[in-house]
C-alpha cells in the first residue's frame, strides 16, 4: 500500500471548513445506489474517493500481492497523457495528493483538491483510473518497493506491527485473510505486468464501485463524476467466498523469533461473530474502551501494565482490524471487513538480555514475554466475571459519544466513514453509534461482555529474539514460572498489592494445544 499525502491539504482541511458544521449544512443527497455524497456547499475543498469492493482477497492463489500491486501501480503511475513525474510536477506546486490504499476486500483510490484546482486535480485522478499508462518503468518500481516490504520492511523492521502479520497467517490459515496485502515472495515473482492489466480491468469495474464526494462541489461536478465512472467496464459484483474462520482450540500458538529482537511483540485473539451492522457492537465498544482503548492511559491494559508496571510502551485491545495501529490515534476509514475478530495488541517488552547487565539483578532465564501474555488473559477474565462497575461505565460511555466524533474531524474522514457505513447496511455509522451510546444500559454491556468476550480460546504471535524463542515457547506449553522481571528502582517503587497480584498472573495458567517456532524470514516466502 502506498499512500500519497499532501500536508498542506490536509491542514486545510482541517481548518478551513469551520462554516460547515455537519448539523447545519451539510447534504446527504440518497443520490444513486453507488454514490456517497457529503455535501458542504461553503467549502473550498472538495474530496473524491473511489471504493472498490476488490482486495487482496481477490488475489489468485499464486499470485499473492497482484491486488495491492495493481492498485499501487495505477495510482504511482502515469496517464496515457501525462508520465509519473509530469503529475508530480503538475500536481506538486497545487498541494495535490492522490493515493490508493488497499486491504483485504477494500480498494480505495482519493484525492482532496482546492475548487479552484479541481479541474486539474481531478481530471488527473481520472486518467488514472480510465486511462492508466501501465508503464514498464512504473511498473518495476512499484514492484520492487513490494517486494521490499515483504522480504525487508515487514519481517525485519517493526516487530510489533510483524506480530499482526503473524497472527493473520496462523489465524486465517487457508482463508483469503490469511496473506499479507502486499503479498508474498513466491506470490510477487509469479506477477507480469500483464497481469496487472488484466487484474485491474477484470475486477476494477462499475458493479464493485461506490463513490463518494466531499465538500464544495457543484451538481455538474457530480454528474461529471458519475458519467466519467461509467466508462469504466461493467464487470461483476460476485464477491470472494469467505469461509468461517475456526475458534482456536485452547492457544494456538506461534512464536516467530529473529536475530537482534529488541523485545517481545505479542498480539493475540479470536474470531468475533459481530460487527458494525450489529446494534450489540455500541455496547462492546464501552466494554472494550475500558479494558484496553487505542492509545488511551485509563484502559485498564495500558493502566495496569503500562503505567502501574513500566513494561512497555501501550497495550490495547480492539473489537474490529485497526489499520496502522502503529502510527495513528484515530481509526481509519476504508478498511472494513466482512468478518471480524477480537485482539490483544501488547508492544514489545523486555527481552532477558536486556536485564543481563542491571546492577543488584540475578540475569532472568526469560524477559517479560511470559508474564506480557499471561497478564492480559487475567485481566480480561477479571471483566468477564466481575463486569464493569456503574462508575466505570458512565465515565466510559460518555467519553465514547464524544470520542466518536473525532473519527470524521475533516470532511474527507467523514465522508470515508459514510462510505463504509454503506458496506455494513447502515447510513451514517458515527451518527448512529453515538445515538446507541446514549441509550446504553450498565446491564447491556455487561450482558455483551458475557456473550461476545472469552479468555480460553485464542491464536497467539509472538514475536522475540532467537536467545529467547525455545525458552518462551516451552514456559507457555508447560505452564512454567516465568515472573515479571524489574529493574530494582522500579520494584522498590510498587505497592506489596501489585507484587502479590505478580504471583498470581505468574501462576495464571494457558492451554497451549499448539506450538511452533517458526524464523521470521521464512513468513511470507
Amino acid at each position: 500500500m502506498r499512500w500519497i499525502v499532501c500536508i498542506a491539504a490536509l491542514a486545510l482541511l482541517s481548518c478551513g471548513n469551520k462554516t460547515d458544521s455537519p448539523e447545519t449544512t451539510t447534504q446527504m443527497s440518497e443520490g444513486p445506489e453507488h454514490l456517497v455524497q457529503l455535501h458542504l456547499p461553503k467549502s473550498d475543498h472538495i474530496t473524491v474517493r473511489l471504493m472498490f469492493r476488490v482486495g487482496s482477497v481477490d488475489d489468485p492463489a499464486d499470485k499473492h500481492g497482484l491486488t495491492n500491486l495493481t492498485a499501487s501501480f495505477v495510482a504511482d503511475g502515469g496517464t496515457q497523457q501525462y508520465t509519473k513525474a509530469e503529475i508530480d510536477e503538475i500536481l506538486y506546486p497545487l498541494a495535490v495528493g492522490t493515493g490508493a490504499s488497499v486491504d483485504k476486500e477494500i480498494t480505495v483510490f482519493s484525492m482532496t483538491t482546492h475548487k479552484d484546482n479541481l479541474e486539474t486535480a481531478y481530471g488527473i485522478m481520472r486518467d488514472l483510473i480510465l486511462a492508466p499508462r501501465f508503464d514498464a518503468s512504473d511498473y518495476e518500481r512499484v514492484k520492487k518497493s513490494a517486494e521490499k516490504a515483504v522480504r525487508e520492511d515487514i519481517p525485519e523492521n517493526n516487530d510489533e506491527v510483524l506480530s499482526k502479520r503473524a497472527l493473520d497467517t496462523l489465524m486465517f490459515a487457508n482463508h483469503p485473510y490469511g496473506h499479507l496485502v502486499q503479498g508474498s515472495e513466491s506470490g510477487l515473482a509469479n506477477i507480469t505486468l500483464e497481469d496487472t492489466k488484466a487484474h485491474f480491468a477484470k475486477l476494477f469495474s462499475q458493479k464493485r464501485l461506490l463513490i463518494g464526494l466531499a465538500g464544495g462541489y457543484d451538481e455538474a461536478f457530480k454528474q461529471r463524476v458519475l458519467d466519467d465512472m461509467k466508462k469504466l467496464p461493467e464487470g461483476d459484483d460476485t464477491l470472494v467466498q469467505l469461509p468461517e474462520v475456526a475458534m482456536p482450540n485452547g492457544f494456538e500458538a506461534r512464536v516467530v523469533v529473529k536475530e537482534q529482537a529488541l523485545g517481545t511483540a505479542i498480539f493475540m485473539g479470536y474470531p468475533l461473530n459481530l460487527d458494525r451492522s450489529s446494534d450489540d457492537f455500541a455496547a462492546l465498544m464501552v466494554a472494550n474502551s475500558y479494558f484496553g482503548e487505542h492509545r488511551k492511559s485509563y484502559g485498564v491494559l495500558y493502566d495496569r501494565m503500562r503505567s502501574t508496571r513500566s513494561l512497555n510502551y501501550g497495550d490495547y485491545s480492539y473489537i474490529e482490524w485497526y489499520q496502522s495501529g502503529h502510527a495513528t490515534q484515530l481509526p481509519l476509514p476504508g478498511f472494513s471487513r466482512r468478518q471480524n475478530f477480537f485482539s490483544i495488541w501488547i508492544r514489545p517488552v523486555q527481552i532477558a538480555e536486556q536485564f543481563a547487565y542491571v546492577p543488584g539483578l540475578e540475569p532472568p532465564e526469560l524477559g517479560n514475554g511470559v508474564h506480557s501474555i499471561r497478564h492480559p488473559l487475567y485481566e480480561l477474565k477479571k471483566l468477564i466475571e466481575n463486569g464493569m462497575t456503574r462508575e466505570d461505565f458512565d465515565r466510559t460511555r460518555k467519553f465514547l459519544m464524544g470520542y466518536c466524533k473525532l473519527y470524521v474531524q475533516s470532511p474527507s474522514r467523514r465522508l470515508g466513514f459514510l462510505m463504509d457505513s454503506r458496506l455494513y447496511n447502515r447510513k451514517d455509522y458515527i451518527n448512529e453509534v453515538i445515538a446507541l451510546l446514549e441509550k446504553l444500559t450498565l446491564e447491556d454491556v455487561n450482558n455483551a461482555i458475557r456473550k461476545y468476550l472469552q479468555a480460553d480460546n485464542m491464536y497467539l504471535a509472538v514475536i522475540t529474539d532467537d536467545s529467547e524463542g525455545e525458552g518462551l515457547a516451552a514456559a507457555l506449553k508447560e505452564n512454567k514460572s516465568a515472573p515479571i522481571v524489574y529493574k530494582p528502582e522500579v520494584k522498590s517503587g510498587l505497592s506489596k498489592e501489585v507484587l502479590t497480584e505478580d504471583k498470581e498472573i505468574n501462576a495464571h495458567k494457558i492451554n497451549v494445544t499448539r506450538m511452533e517456532i517458526v524464523k521470521n524470514t521464512e513468513l511470507f516466502k
